[in-house]
């Protein structure tokens, strides 16, 4: 199951940063990813795990640039360790990709070799109380963004969001997006809602505009209390 979001933007292409995060296809860890024509492919997984993608890019649809983020949930249902997240044209060049086991919470993140790794510090984090007064309110300094949270041995949960508009929870353009982890939703067979958020959650954000990943563990200094009401 995947949850694309796809949109045309005229604009420089931005430059590269380079930032440790996640194990890449070419670390020590077993897994990795390649890439083979229209497939972005994770090698390296226990037979029959689960897994969580996260990833886009940008390519040219005839002349336009094309931007365009997602993420997928799939199964490795033959057992040879191995799954496919096929796109819908070649991957390309400009675009980053990272998949999570969602047993153990390993993960790893790769570019097709022509680009190097498109991936970035993690942004501000903040995780506040809602209305409710549940650990629900999760903030993170950026503009455009989709967000994985992957709770390993429970599930996976996304949401694609902009800041200053009505998917931004505060409706101010201050440079935060303030999201409800209520409006996430679950991948593929992940039941029920993600409800508070939680130390040891694997944050993955994709900047939709620079094409850039970054990754966080929830810790417990990620946590601030902003009074009532979030």
């Amino acid at each position: 199951m995947s949850r694309y979001t796809t949109f045309r933007i005229h604009l420089a292409l931005l430059g590269l940063v380079l930032f440790g995060g996640l194990a890449t296809s070419a670390g020590a860890q077993s897994l990795a990813i390649t890439f083979d024509g229209q497939d972005v492919v994770a090698t390296g997984l226990a037979p029959q795990a689960e897994v969580a993608w996260i990833g886009g890019g940008q390519f040219l649809d005839r002349t336009v640039p094309t931007l365009f983020s997602g993420t997928h949930w799939a199964a490795d249902d033959n057992g040879d360790g191995e799954v496919r997240w096929t796109q819908d044209h070649p991957v390309p060049n400009v675009s980053v990709w990272a998949v999570v086991d969602l047993d153990t919470g390993k993960a790893a993140a790769a570019s097709p070799p022509a680009a190097g790794l498109r991936e970035a510090p993690f942004p501000g984090v903040r995780i506040s109380q809602g209305a409710l007064r549940t650990w629900g309110r999760l903030a993170v300094e950026a503009w455009q963004v989709q967000v994985l949270l992957v709770r390993p041995g429970k599930g996976a949960w996304s949401l694609w969001a902009t800041e200053g508009t009505r998917d931004d929870e505060d409706g101010e353009a201050d440079g935060w997006l303030t999201l409800e982890t209520d409006r996430f939703e679950p991948l593929g067979a992940t039941a029920g809602d993600v409800g508070d958020v939680q130390e040891g959650d694997l944050l993955t954000v994709f900047d939709v505009e620079a094409v850039r990943l970054s990754t966080h563990t929830v810790e417990a200094s990620d946590f601030v209390d902003l009074g009532e009401g979030g």
